[in-house]
């Protein structure tokens, strides 16, 4: 078969997509698109583990794969298993939205006859379809350039929605944790998320502490700080930073996700660095205020909460190419933001 003919009407088409929890998110559209296009085709998604939860029940997904499935000590072994496994799938289509060589060569082995990817790579010889872009310049969104491949292949869609299922058990859950707070009538819930994954320079974790005593003192609202389930210290560090009261929700390893977009759905707003679950408050409705550094391949242009840059807090510096830390004239630019400047967004946003 052709591509001219694949591209008018697939039949199956994989996405893959195995790093973290915000670049799967910001993926989900694509899935949307390719069934507004194509309304017969198959659709699967290839994830890690940590992030299926999220992907699970999604309306424009029909099968799940689980990257984390296998992992023999040989990379080739795992190589060869996910070829072939593929291949057993009948994709006709592969749309790499995160590239490697290894996932690359695991599509060109497994013989799919279309594989779309980006063109400046070393490796870029095993698609035959590309799209030529530099994510790293920060030009376009992540979510825009995800949706660029999928129109490589004539998808497309008019609106970006996320369609997220949150199950009645993780809303029950989420209820019973801010049972705790013992909100008065009419009172705002802010959560604040002061960690990243390390994917991002940090505003300081002693601001966001200063952050939510100014938010309970000044503004009168309930706060919960949220933390994956290797975030335990850096949220011990937050309680005895603040000088009010606050709850701490520390993800656990496994099976959290849902219970977390609950959560955060409750929420009247949702402040945090440039992370995973920022993009989720986005996905479940729930106003953020995200804190950026000038690093070019983290701009908020690339990696902002969707549709809402103005809910973005920068330091005032020029952009950088990458962070030269104690070389850096201002050291840790992060440090620029002020307290009262989160203070002033979040009044806003919460209409105070």
């Amino acid at each position: 078969m052709n591509s001219d003919n694949l591209r008018s009407r697939p039949r199956k088409i994989l996405i893959i997509r195995t790093d973290r929890l915000g670049d799967v998110i910001l993926s989900l559209p694509v899935l949307t698109a390719l069934k507004a296009t194509f309304p017969a085709v198959v659709t699967g998604m290839l994830v890690r583990r940590y992030t299926a939860e999220i992907v699970a029940d999604y309306p424009d997904l029909n099968e799940l794969l689980i990257f984390d499935e296998y992992q023999p000590a040989s990379g080739f072994k795992l190589i060869k298993f996910w070829a072939k496994k593929l291949r057993q799938h009948q994709f006709d289509t592969v749309l790499l939205l995160h590239p490697t060589f290894q996932l690359a060569l695991i599509c060109y082995l497994a013989g799919i006859p279309q594989r779309v990817g980006t063109g400046f790579r070393a490796y870029s010889f095993l698609f035959n379809q590309k799209v030529f872009h530099h994510r790293k310049n920060a030009t376009k969104h992540e979510l825009e350039f995800n949706l660029e491949l999928a129109k490589k292949i004539g998808a497309t869609i008019d609106q970006v929605v996320f369609k997220i299922y949150i199950p009645e058990k993780a809303h029950q859950i989420a209820r019973e944790f801010i049972h705790q707070l013992a909100l008065a009538p009419g009172q705002k819930l802010v959560i604040l998320h002061p960690g990243s994954g390390g994917s991002a320079r940090d505003w300081p974790l002693r601001k966001f502490a200063e952050l939510n005593d100014r938010l309970q003192q000044e503004l009168d609202v309930k706060t919960i700080v949220t933390g994956g389930p290797d975030e335990k210290a850096l949220l011990d560090q937050f309680l005895v930073m603040s000088a009010t009261k606050a709850i701490c929700w520390l993800g656990s390893p496994q099976a959290d996700l849902k219970a977390l977009a609950a959560l955060i759905q409750h929420a009247d707003l949702f402040i945090s660095n440039s992370t995973g679950p920022l993009h989720l408050a986005v996905a479940v409705g729930t106003p953020v205020i995200g804190f950026y550094c000038p690093i070019i391949p983290c701009l908020p242009q690339r990696w902002g909460p969707y549709g809402h840059l103005d809910s973005v807090l920068m330091p005032p510096v020029a952009p950088c190419k990458k962070c030269t830390t104690h070389q850096c004239q201002y050291f840790d630019c992060m440090n620029l933001i002020e307290v009262k400047q989160a203070l002033e967004l979040t009044r806003k946003k919460l209409n105070l």
